[in-house]
């Protein structure tokens, strides 16, 4: 039987009626740190910190403001202000990664990230249903 359903956003968080709906953009936000983060072998804190990191960590920063900016169609300012950087470094994060796609391997990684989160973002995927007891 039955006890429990509830309804899985496309993000992997639960909604439940009384938590209240998280704006789009913090849902881009988190998905695209979250795949930067798994793809690179980082902590999701680590690329949210303010202070500046090691290269990897960096590196996955660079991959979650392009997938924002490049992948989503988020501009600059608001990409730059979600990871609390300037503007700036969301253009040369996008730049260095553009630079990196040169390479056939990271290119196809990349673009299966880029796939993977605007599935995940698209709104007419249906909710996944996840049973709990």
């Amino acid at each position: 039987m039955i006890h429990n359903l509830r309804l899985i956003s496309n993000t992997g968080s639960t909604n439940t009626p009384t938590e209240p709906k998280k704006e789009k953009s913090q849902v881009e936000f988190e998905t695209a740190v979250k795949l930067a983060a798994a793809a690179n072998g980082v902590r999701v804190a680590e690329i949210c910190s303010r202070s500046r990191s090691r290269a990897q960590v960096a590196h996955a920063r660079q991959i979650a403001m392009y997938l924002l900016h490049v992948g989503l169609g988020r501009t600059a300012q608001d990409t730059a202000h979600m990871f609390h950087r300037d503007r700036s470094t969301v253009s040369y994060a996008c730049a260095r990664i553009e630079d990196l796609r040169d390479r056939n391997d990271f290119d196809h990684a990349l673009t299966c990230m880029e796939h993977v989160l605007l599935f995940a973002m698209d709104d007419d995927n249906p909710q996944h249903v996840r049973l709990s007891s």
